[in-house]
C-alpha cells in the first residue's frame, strides 16, 4: 500500500497518483526514523529503551501516513 505511486479509487475504479508534494511529505517525516535507533546506539542508551521510544515513532509514522497523502488523476514527475 505504501510503496506504490497509484491506488485505485473505491467510490469511482479510476487510478489516482499520489501527488509530488504528498510523496515529499511521506519522505521527510519517514526518512529520520530508520536513524533513530543507530543513533541512540551511539549513545549507549539500552537496547530496551531504544524499543521504547522507537516503537512509538514507527506506530505514529503509519497512523499519519494516511493524513498525508494527496491524490491526483494524471501522474506528477517527480523532479
Amino acid at each position: 500500500m505504501f510503496f506504490t505511486r497509484r491506488k485505485k479509487c473505491p467510490n469511482c475504479n479510476k487510478i489516482q497518483h499520489i501527488t509530488k508534494e504528498s510523496n515529499w511529505k511521506i519522505g521527510v517525516i519517514g526518512a529520520p526514523l530508520p536513524f533513530v535507533p543507530i543513533i541512540l546506539n551511539i549513545l549507549s542508551v539500552p537496547w530496551l529503551w531504544i524499543c521504547v521510544i522507537s516503537i512509538p515513532l514507527i506506530m505514529n509514522y503509519f497512523i499519519i501516513l494516511p493524513y498525508q497523502l494527496r491524490f491526483a488523476d494524471e501522474e506528477q514527475p517527480l523532479f
